[in-house]
């Protein structure tokens, strides 16, 4: 679990309180799940560039003849949502 996902989640727990707290595990499960879906489906993409595996509409990444465009993209600032993941529903 991120520093993120605690704060969230801690959030949402305060928020619903301790004696609702199915109602603010399904509020941080509906803020977070797509968050995470993208990012996990995101670095899998990358392991894969990074690994040299086979990767559609990519050729075998070689860092050393890589272009500066081809790194860029490889970077994890350039995960989805990596600088503006939603913190609630509202």
């Amino acid at each position: 679990m991120s520093i993120l996902d605690a704060a969230v989640l801690g959030k949402c727990v305060e928020k619903s309180g301790v004696e609702n707290l199915s109602s603010g595990l399904d509020e941080y499960q509906q803020i977070r799940l797509p968050v995470i879906s993208k990012q996990v489906i995101h670095s899998r993409h990358v392991g894969r560039i990074k690994q040299r595996l086979s990767v559609p509409d990519w050729k075998l990444f070689d860092p050393k003849a890589a272009r500066s465009v081809d790194c860029e993209e490889i970077q994890q600032k350039n995960m989805p949502l990596f600088s503006s993941a939603p913190l609630s529903l509202h």
